[in-house]
C-alpha cells in the first residue's frame, strides 16, 4: 500500500508540475481574470467554502479514525491543520467585502476535486506517520511550530491588508508595503 500512495504522492506532484506551466500561459479565470465563457458563475464568497471545505471534512473524518491508535503529537499536528482550514474555510471568506464579485462555477468544483485529493493525502500521512511520546520536545517539532505559528500570522496579517484594499472600491490594486515589497508578482 505505502508503494501505491508514494507513486501516487508523486504524480499528483508532477501533475501540479504540469499545472504551474501551462497556468504561465493561460490564467485562470479567477479573480481579475474572470470570464464568463468558463461556464455558470457562482458567488465567489459560496465557491471559497465550497470549495475549502472538502479537505477540511475529510482530514477531521481521518482524525476520527485516528484518535485511538495516535499518540498526542499526531493529534496535535492534526489539531493544527483543522485550526488552519478552519480559519481558510469560515472566518477568511466572511471577512471579503466583494459584494457582487463571482467566480466560474468549474473553478469552484475543480478545487474540490484538488483539495480533496491534498485532504486524502494530508490526511493518510498524519495517520500513518508514528511519533515517540516525547517528540513533542524535540527541536524538529518545535521549529516547526514556529515556523506554523509565524505563517498564521503572516498570513493573518496578509489576509487583512488585502482586504482592506477593497474597502468598498472597484478595480484592482496591488498590495504595497510590509512583505509585499519582497515579492515581484
Amino acid at each position: 500500500m505505502e508503494v501505491y500512495f508514494d507513486f501516487f504522492v508523486w504524480a499528483w506532484i508532477g501533475l501540479a508540475f504540469i499545472t504551474f506551466i501551462y497556468l504561465l500561459y493561460k490564467p485562470a479565470p479567477y479573480g481579475r481574470h474572470t470570464s464568463l465563457s468558463w461556464g455558470p458563475m457562482i458567488s465567489n464568497r459560496t465557491g471559497w467554502v465550497v470549495m475549502e471545505l472538502p479537505v477540511l471534512f475529510i482530514v477531521v473524518v481521518y482524525l476520527f479514525n485516528a484518535i485511538d491508535a495516535s499518540g498526542p503529537t499526531t493529534l496535535i499536528l492534526f489539531g493544527l491543520f483543522i485550526f488552519h482550514y478552519i480559519n481558510r474555510v469560515f472566518i477568511y471568506p466572511f471577512r471579503l467585502s466583494t459584494k457582487g464579485k463571482q467566480m466560474p462555477l468549474i473553478i469552484a468544483l475543480s478545487a474540490v476535486l484538488f483539495n480533496s485529493i491534498n485532504g486524502n493525502v494530508i490526511g493518510y500521512s498524519l495517520m500513518q506517520t508514528s511519533y515517540e511520546v516525547d517528540y513533542t520536545h524535540s527541536i524538529n517539532f518545535i521549529v516547526g511550530g514556529v515556523l506554523f505559528f509565524t505563517g498564521v500570522i503572516l498570513n493573518w496579517k496578509s489576509d487583512a491588508i488585502l482586504i482592506s484594499l477593497r474597502n468598498g472600491s472597484e478595480g484592482y490594486k496591488i498590495p504595497t508595503g510590509w512583505l509585499f515589497e519582497k515579492i515581484s508578482c
